[in-house]
């Protein structure tokens, strides 16, 4: 095991005859194999004790497992059929995903993220679009974008249509304070409060030239909470985001701080106190991600290069898929980090939390049987090992390190599980 003194950086030497060997860590204090990586200094820094699992140094280094121990942690599962999943998401202890083709066999659904069911649409074989589903006052909801329709299911095997508008296409639907509000191309948007009844506002600023791709839902630091909307820029102008404060009843047009043309469908999602923005422009991918405390004021983030789809957040940490099969996150929404590469080429573009799991989807399969489904777990084990206290060199404590701490626990003795979060 790698270690630190209690004081500062620097690293007692491997060669140390104490500890299990097999832990030793290398030479470097910003070594890749730290777990996570960057967050050596905010690892605990006390000392080990023979009554308390505290580590000397407080840091875990496993250079065995290479510089992303959790590369594989997102494991493939077969979706129900081989339809085009364009997205997913969860409530009322079920996933419930959804495909853009396919005949009376759109919905699958799971109550662990595993094992899926197909159930039938309560809508005319409808397509439906990534950011199409919701879920609240226990209820999902999902707009498609050809048959200008919506469904709603309580449970989410059983559907029942419901009439959005006779115009769409619907792009995007989010629940907040009561209400469900869908938007659509042209400044299109409507809101209900059971899914069934839809009444119209107006188009969004009163333009009808902007089309909007994706809505959600937050509270800013005033504690003001609000519908924020994401348009797709067909021309090199900045995106725009619309926010209302009323429950969609109007709406105030702004612009962020991300450049079209977009060649993908924006993602958007609230959490840890930020509206997160995920999106793509058409030169060598652009892949953007901004963020924004109000929806009002947004800021471009660094993040790595790719085609941004599907967006959630769960367990503190913001997860976004690529169209390409790779997984990126952050715990904050400002630093974000490439994790892992599902199944390339087969179009990743949803994702959903629940269940103390993330479950993305994808649109096409190219491995068998219809590997269209990933799930990783952010609590799983990820590592063991036995650890020697060097203070009591007669002791042993079992290590269970996931993404975001460490257990050291030995019997008659109490645990400790360290954050790595600080």
């Amino acid at each position: 095991m790698q270690r630190y003194s209690s004081n500062s950086q620097s690293i007692d030497d491997p060669s140390t005859p104490v500890g299990d060997q097999s832990f030793v860590g290398v030479n470097e204090f910003d070594a890749p194999e730290n777990i996570p990586p960057g967050q050596v200094q905010n690892a605990v820094n006390v000392n080990f004790s023979s009554q308390d699992a505290i580590t000397r140094g407080g840091f875990a280094c496993l250079p065995e497992l290479g510089a992303d121990p959790f590369a594989d942690s997102w494991y493939p599962i077969a979706a129900a059929n081989n339809n085009q999943w364009q997205c997913v998401a969860y409530g009322g202890g079920v996933f419930v995903a959804l495909a853009n083709n396919g005949t009376n066999d759109q919905v699958m659904s799971s109550p662990d993220g595993t094992i899926w069911t197909v159930t039938a649409t309560g809508a005319t074989n409808g397509i439906w679009g990534q950011n199409c589903i919701c879920y609240g006052n226990g209820k999902f909801v999902a707009v498609s974008r050809t048959t200008n329709n919506a469904m709603y299911s309580v449970d989410g095997y059983n559907w029942t249509e419901s009439g959005v508008s006779s115009v769409g296409p619907w792009r995007a639907v989010a629940f907040g304070n009561g209400r469900f509000v869908a938007v659509s191309n042209l400044g299109k948007t409507r809101y209900s409060t059971d899914a069934i009844t839809w009444t119209n506002p107006g188009q969004i600023g009163g333009d009808a030239s902007l089309n909007w791709f994706a809505v959600t839902y937050g509270t800013d630091s005033s504690g003001i909470g609000k519908f924020v909307a994401i348009n797709r820029p067909d021309t090199s102008v900045y995106a725009k985001s619309a926010v209302s404060t009323d429950n969609g009843l109007t709406w105030i047009v702004y612009s962020t701080a991300s450049l079209g043309p977009y060649i993908n469908v924006p993602g958007i999602i609230f959490g840890n106190g930020l509206f997160i923005h995920t999106g793509a422009g058409s030169l060598s991918f652009n892949g953007r991600i901004q963020t924004s405390p109000d929806g009002i004021t947004w800021t471009l983030r660094s993040a790595p290069d790719k085609i941004y789809s599907g967006i959630t957040f769960g367990n503190g940490l913001f997860v976004s898929v690529c169209v390409s099969g790779e997984i990126v996150s952050s715990s904050d929404g400002i630093t974000w980090t490439l994790d892992t590469v599902l199944e390339p080429d087969s179009q990743w573009l949803g994702v959903a939390f629940g269940e103390n799991i993330f479950v993305a989807v994808a649109s096409y399969a190219l491995v068998s049987p219809y590997s269209q489904i990933a799930v990783y777990s952010p609590n799983s084990i990820q590592a063991s090992g036995i650890y020697t206290d060097p203070n009591d060199l007669g002791s042993q404590w079992i290590m269970l390190v996931s993404r975001f701490s460490i257990g050291f626990f030995s019997f008659g003795r109490n645990g400790r599980t360290v954050s790595l979060d600080g």
